[in-house]
């Protein structure tokens, strides 16, 4: 009787532990899918926001690719920089994302799109970086500014940007989400990268953003337009969207 309840719990005890093993196994194959579907995917994003193009010049003609005036479908590809004066401009990466970089502003393309000196904002899967941080995105609409004084602004208007500081060797992190803020500066580093850190954004912010430089007299609404109006109105049920096109541009011709 004893050897039959011996039998019986080594059964029983082979039965779970080839389950456990088999329930491993396809836990293990998930997270390796998933893990390489995300690899594949910022790859793709990656190789998609290493080519982009001018596709709209506003207030003058002071926009540059790699110091050389540039015009209307100018492509500018990776390790190149696009730099403006008193001009503002639009540009349109392979994968259908958009940025707008402010006037006085300069950006090298790359995997990740580096922003020297300005004010850029992001519409669509575009990751950027600074000296100091590193925005990580799969498509999101948000603000990026960066000075001299080693100091960033990030301001995210719907989806989510996970921050890294590029100077870090733990590489420390920190997520903000839609409608709020993260503020860096190179000598507070170590207390500004965590969670505490994050505010929220009023809803003069938004307006700051959609009636500024980087949105007024553009001739084409964000492609992700519809989703920061809808996260606009959760955020705030009883604003009022602001009116992010003031008037028509002015065009500039092409070049001769």
């Amino acid at each position: 009787m004893a050897s039959r309840q011996k039998l019986g719990l080594l059964v029983r005890t082979f039965s779970l532990a080839a389950l456990a093993g088999f329930v491993g196994c396809e836990i293990g194959a998930y997270l390796s899918l998933e893990r390489s579907w995300d690899a594949s995917a910022q790859t793709s994003n990656q190789t998609a926001t290493t080519q982009a193009k001018v596709v709209e010049i506003i207030d003058g003609n002071e926009v540059y690719v790699q110091g050389k005036l540039a015009e209307v479908e100018t492509v500018a590809t990776s390790g190149q920089t696009v730099s403006t004066g008193v001009s503002r401009a639009q540009l349109q990466f392979t994968n259908q994302a958009v940025a707008r970089l402010n006037k006085n502003s300069k950006l090298t393309l790359g995997r990740c799109t580096q922003l020297e000196r300005g004010s850029i904002l992001v519409s669509g899967a575009v990751s950027t970086c600074t000296t100091n941080i590193t925005a990580a995105v799969r498509g999101t609409t948000y603000y990026l500014e960066t000075n001299e004084n080693d100091e960033e602004d990030l301001q995210v208007l719907e989806g989510e940007v996970e921050v890294t500081d590029r100077r870090s060797a733990s590489l420390r992190q920190v997520r903000v989400k839609a409608g709020q803020r993260f503020r860096f500066q190179r000598k507070l580093a170590r207390e500004l990268f965590n969670q505490r850190t994050v505010v929220k954004l009023s809803a003069q912010d938004y307006d700051n953003i959609l009636q500024g430089n980087l949105s007024r007299n553009f001739r084409n609404d964000l492609p992700t337009l519809t989703k920061v109006r809808r996260t606009h109105q959760q955020l705030f049920p009883k604003a009022i969207f602001p009116n992010h096109r003031r008037s028509l541009p002015v065009r500039i011709p092409k070049l001769l």
